[in-house]
């Protein structure tokens, strides 16, 4: 046996969940159900119910965020996609749209399972409960099992699933990006679908303006793949949203320990609208704050592209910019790199003064608490910025705005050695060390703000700006904020491909600013609550409780005997192999569940 194959066995003896895809349960159920064939001609009623089983005799697909990924070479083998997809075909035939699969879920779950249902067709019925119980199962622990940042990737590989779409794979560069995370196949339309998931009370939407504004004019790389639905949305382009939250609770012992993620149950609620050509000023201009800065729009461009497009659009298109002395238009300059980097990021020199130096005058003096170490910490911050502008010639104004540009170089400072299995460890020394968080030294929601990022946006105030051509003049615009009503009222009377031009030359698109709908706002608009679906353990359970009749009795005696060679073989190799009769029990398990194997695989 070479190393692969070994790895592949010990993989199978250690994973506590039964691995079997339905094509190959459909056909063991089958065949133990040979001595019982009255079962497949009549309507069943209710068994005496000889063993009550739980949400652990339900298998599950296992949860990886790469395991759930896209098979980009279309390979149909037993990867974790393809199990997924197996499992949740039954559910996708229900349903056109999210709103129609998510609600033939707590249907199933509400009104339960008969065998009439499928005319007596055991082996549909058997699919269609096993369908929907892994459905619940797996969405269960994806949700409740793990970190915010994966289970969301994992929600949104599981909805792409469901969907009979695909995720867009993350960190996409460039300026032509989307902001689109999976897409849809919906009445045989494929549909962009941008998810969000949060806690319940901390909704909101948001994102890159540009991308979006990328997505609605057909400029993403991806707009070719949902071209056919984007142009029937209003003005010819639209992006979907799908925005749910999710409230669980954890049961607790009588002595109040908590009893683990399968004991967490709650439900997720979702809702949908389409942000499209046609509304986006709309939405933004009463979504507030920083939506309405992302529709700012000039005062003299506004009027100029209104004449253009109330003249029949003859004539050059409209550009943004100021007037020059004779009345003319100056387009805005390109964006211009800030030059030397070094000079920029490790200049002391008070009359040429570069980030470093801003570190030492203004962050230091509130950095007493890292004590002698501070030193070394801001001249790696202000090397990491060197590095960054090096890369990032013409958004060097930016550095704050991934907080990991600030947190790895203080992770690193701190002896993080870049191992996750290491990092709340050096999380927490850093706060019992020296009396204060990470995240408090770039921190802009404080008062003061954090040390790190108030140096850097007095640096970025009397240095980076001076610097900048193109953004001293689009401050110079007369800018007509979403707040005033009369910027929606003029947006909405253009034609639609003015309206392209129009976001094109938002303040928001050129500057490269982030939009947010607010959670109230978030569940309003568009089609608003769609679906409320219960997970957790005692929902699976209830389902359960719905189909204990015979032929589902039969079903899981298999995943029983499989559940104990799992046992078994898991308690030889936990005790050093110092157990043989533990061995021997599984081996006759996994022998009984070989010939049963060998036997399908000979009649078919």
């Amino acid at each position: 046996m070479n190393k692969s194959d070994f790895d592949k066995r010990v993989l199978e003896f250690l994973t506590p969940e039964p691995k079997l895809d339905l094509k190959t349960l459909l056909e063991m159920v089958e065949e133990v159900m040979d001595s019982t064939s009255m079962l497949l001609r009549e309507e069943i009623t209710k068994a005496p119910v000889t063993k009550t089983y739980n949400i652990h005799q339900v298998p599950m697909v296992p949860i990886s965020e790469l395991g759930w990924a896209n098979n980009e070479d279309g390979a149909e083998g037993g990867s974790q996609r393809k199990q997924l997809e197996d499992w949740l075909r039954p559910i996708g035939s229900s349903g056109a749209d999210f709103q129609g699969k998510i609600q033939a879920v707590v249907d199933k779950m509400n009104e339960g399972f008969t065998p009439s249902d499928h005319g007596g067709n055991m082996r549909a019925y058997i699919r269609e409960v096993m369908s929907y119980l892994v459905f619940l199962k797996t969405l269960t622990m994806a949700i409740t099992n793990f970190n915010a940042s994966a289970a969301g990737f994992n929600f949104e590989a599981f909805l792409a699933v469901l969907m009979g779409g695909s995720q867009i794979p993350a960190g996409q560069t460039g300026d032509t990006s989307t902001i689109a995370d999976f897409v849809a196949n919906l009445g045989g339309e494929t549909v962009p679908v941008s998810l969000k998931l949060y806690a319940k009370g901390s909704l909101k939407v948001d994102g890159s303006f540009r991308d979006l504004c990328h997505d609605l004019t057909g400029k993403s790389t991806r707009f070719s793949d949902w071209a056919s639905w984007a142009s029937q949305q209003p003005g010819g382009g639209a992006m979907r949203y799908l925005v749910c939250d999710k409230a669980f609770e954890e049961a607790v012992d009588k002595t109040g320990k908590k009893l683990g993620a399968l004991s967490r149950a709650g439900n997720i609620r979702f809702h949908e609208f389409d942000i499209t050509v046609g509304n986006l000023f709309t939405i933004l201009s009463r979504a507030g704050g920083k939506s309405q800065d992302c529709i700012a729009s000039d005062s003299d461009f506004m009027a100029r592209l209104k004449d253009w497009d109330e003249a029949g659009q003859r004539g050059p298109v409209p550009i943004i910019g100021a007037r020059g002395e004779e009345g003319s238009v100056i387009p805005l300059p390109d964006k211009q790199s800030v030059g030397n980097a070094q000079q920029l990021a490790l200049s002391t020199d008070a009359n040429d003064p570069g980030f470093l130096w801003y570190l030492q005058t203004e962050a230091a003096p509130n950095l007493s608490e890292l004590g002698d170490g501070a030193p070394s910490l801001i001249q790696a911050i202000a090397a990491a910025y060197a590095i960054y502008v090096e890369e990032n010639p013409t958004d060097a104004n930016k550095f704050f705005d991934a907080a990991s540009n600030i947190d790895s170089v203080v992770l690193k400072w701190a002896g993080w050695d870049g191992k996750e299995d290491t990092l709340r460890d050096v999380v927490k020394a850093f706060k019992t060390e020296y009396g204060t968080t990470i995240p408090a030294l770039r921190s802009k929601t404080t008062n003061p703000k954090g040390p790190l990022l108030a140096a850097f946006i007095k640096f970025k105030n009397e240095v980076l700006k001076k610097q900048d051509i193109r953004g001293q003049a689009l401050q110079s615009l007369d800018w007509k904020y979403g707040k005033d009503p009369l910027v929606a009222k003029w947006y909405e009377s253009l034609s639609d491909e003015a309206k392209k031009i129009a976001i094109l030359n938002t303040r928001g698109y050129l500057e490269s600013k982030k939009w947010l709908i607010p959670d109230g706002a978030a569940r309003k608009e568009g089609k608003g609550l769609i679906a409320t679906l219960p997970i957790g353990a005692k929902h699976v359970q209830g389902m359960l409780d719905k189909i204990q009749d015979e032929v589902m009795q039969e079903v899981f005696a298999i995943f029983d005997e499989m559940a104990t060679m799992s046992e078994k073989l898991n308690s030889y190799f936990a005790n050093g192999l110092k157990k043989p009769e533990e061995a021997r029990k599984g081996a006759e398990k996994g022998e009984a569940a070989a010939e049963k194997a060998r036997k399908v695989a000979a009649d078919t």
